[in-house]
């Protein structure tokens, strides 16, 4: 049966790869010959996009040459998609920086004339590649933005779409019951869009929670249909994840022959579509295959090859895996020096990746989510258990900034007095200044009353002095009748 369905995915992996690339030669064809360069940018983005899976390095050939023309149209909507595209292949080659640069181009653009589509692309891809780096805190955190966007829009396919990337982050960090429950709801939205990608994916994923919780059963059901749309829809990359997902479960229930039967399906899969995140993880679950039936040797090497991969590519959650491994491994072995320096790597990258702060942050950022969408009242009950539950955690800082705050007060109350001080002090010198005015006036009246006095007196002296004069020479009016009497006039 395992070698019928063997040779089923290879016909299938033949025919999706000439039907894709029969879309692709089409495609790249009217780009070619396109007369805009708007529709070339186009044509050449969706090129790119159609031989993506089966051949990323001339995607991005294509996606460049698109970028080229896109840039020429100055259409920033037009230049955000040709960006988003490349940022998506550099991701699914794991060359993480240029992802990222690729994707903050993207969202520059796309802000600048508020293209929606385009903004949440970049996020949800900027999301993806902080989750595969352990960089939970930060992937929940853009996740949730988008989360709510969506629902304020009622978005069916970006709700589900979202709701499952959050579960892959609970998933990453060991929370399975909330990594279910949003699966679960991403889930029950693909089932309402008709979506068979969507629920074939996310039917994988439960399954994947089951099998962490050890309900095998639960597990191989989920893994089965999941299988089965894969091979309908002609999914090559979900067909190799779902081998990956089958060994998992034979691996655990000691069925060494047949995990790793399907764990090196998953890798030839992985090693075709260039997927070094993938490889790193089948090499890993391949090393632990040869560990658990004696062959150590062979077991160190592929976990080795494991670690170098996930080294390359900055996956510090698969470094973790490898060293421990590694360490489990050369411990085995009798080979205490290379055991303790793996246990060392693995246990530093354990801390790093999943800490207290992370949690915490990882709980405030779904709070913030349920407090603004008030209507869902079973979020917003949650939101208020989530808040007394913080309330611990956030008294110390809560205590520091009410120092800070009391520190802020005494300063300016200090600058307030320190001003009054300064105008109370400009106001004496005005008046002391006022008053110097003042008293000089006074003084200069004083000296010109003296002098008026001055003058006067000299003024009456003279005339008394005239008078005196006068009165000397002049006859008196008693002289002047006895002299008058003997006289008349005519």
């Amino acid at each position: 049966m395992i070698k019928n369905l063997g040779l089923i995915i290879l016909l299938l992996a033949s025919f999706y790869g000439f039907s894709q690339k029969s879309k692709f030669d089409s495609l790249y064809n009217i780009a070619s010959e396109a007369k805009t360069d708007l529709d070339k940018a186009f044509y050449y983005d969706e090129a790119s996009r159609a031989v993506l899976r089966y051949n990323p390095d001339s995607s991005l050939t294509i996606a460049l040459l698109g970028l080229e023309y896109a840039l020429k149209t100055k259409n920033d909507t037009v230049i955000a998609d040709s960006y988003n595209s490349l940022g998506t292949i550099y991701k699914t080659i794991s060359d993480y920086p240029k992802a990222i640069s690729s994707l903050k181009k993207a969202l520059n653009h796309a802000e600048k004339v508020k293209a929606l589509r385009q903004i949440e692309n970049a996020n949800s891809s900027i999301g993806l590649i902080y989750l595969e780096q352990g960089n939970f805190s930060a992937a929940l955190e853009v996740n949730y933005k988008i989360l709510l966007n969506a629902k304020n829009r009622n978005d069916t396919f970006a709700i589900a779409q979202t709701l499952n990337n959050i579960a892959n982050n609970y998933f990453e960090q060991g929370l399975y019951d909330k990594a279910l429950e949003n699966y679960q709801q991403a889930y029950e939205y693909a089932v309402l869009m008709n979506s068979e990608f969507g629920q074939c994916l996310l039917l994988g994923n439960l399954g994947a929670c089951y099998y962490k919780n050890k309900q095998y059963d639960l597990a191989l059901e989920h893994y089965q249909k999941s299988y089965d749309i894969s091979l309908k829809i002609e999914d090559i990359e979900g067909v190799g994840i779902m081998y990956g997902s089958f060994a998992s479960v034979y691996f655990d229930q000691k069925d060494y022959d047949k995990a790793m039967d399907y764990q090196l399906k998953a890798l030839d899969i992985k090693q075709q579509m260039n997927d070094k995140h993938g490889e790193s993880i089948c090499l890993n679950e391949v090393g632990k295959i040869y560990h658990e039936t004696g062959n150590i040797a062979k077991g160190i090497f592929y976990a080795k090859g494991a670690l170098n991969i996930a080294k390359e590519i900055g996956a510090l959650e698969l470094e973790r895996d490898a060293n421990e491994a590694l360490f489990k491994m050369f411990e085995d072995k009798g080979d205490k020096i290379n055991a303790y320096f793996y246990y060392r790597n693995h246990i530093q990258l354990r801390d790093s990746l999943i800490n207290e702060e992370t949690k915490k942050k990882d709980i405030r950022n779904e709070l913030n989510f349920q407090f603004q969408k008030q209507h869902f009242t079973d979020s917003l009950n949650q939101a208020k258990k989530d808040e007394i539950a913080l309330q611990e955690i956030e008294k110390e800082r809560v205590k520091a900034d009410a120092q800070k705050k009391l520190t802020y007060v005494f300063i300016i109350a200090f600058v307030i007095m320190l001003a009054l001080s300064g105008l109370i002090f400009k106001q004496y010198k005005v008046k002391k200044l006022s008053y110097e005015i003042i008293e000089k006036q006074k003084k200069e009246v004083e000296e010109q009353s003296q002098i008026i006095s001055e003058k006067s007196k000299e003024i009456t002296d003279s005339i008394n002095y005239a008078k005196s004069i006068q009165t000397a020479l002049l006859t008196e009016d008693a002289e002047w009748q006895k002299i008058s009497e003997d006289y008349f006039v005519f």
